[in-house]
């Protein structure tokens, strides 16, 4: 909080990309689509390609595999872009 904005409220006033909100999101709609399983495990190396564009997560050595669980409590980006492309 800054010192100079006591009563500023930074998670409702502020101005944030949603970010790891759209995760759940993204993690119901993979299991209700029956994309994957909450067992289906799903690589990290740390980036995903689609096509010529590499996407990051923000763990850059990546998180191996995880199932939707490790993958929420970890907030691995990779798990989701590869939950969202299939």
């Amino acid at each position: 909080e800054a010192p100079e904005r006591p009563l500023h409220n930074k998670s409702i006033a502020g101005v944030y990309p949603p970010g790891s909100t759209y995760k759940m999101v993204t993690a119901l709609a993979a299991l209700e689509s029956k994309a994957i399983e909450p067992w289906t495990v799903l690589p990290c190396p740390g980036f995903l390609m689609l096509g010529d564009i590499k996407f990051h997560c923000w763990l850059a050595g990546g998180h191996g595999g995880l199932n939707v669980q490790g993958a929420i409590s970890n907030s691995c980006d990779c798990f989701f872009y590869e939950a969202a492309r299939r």
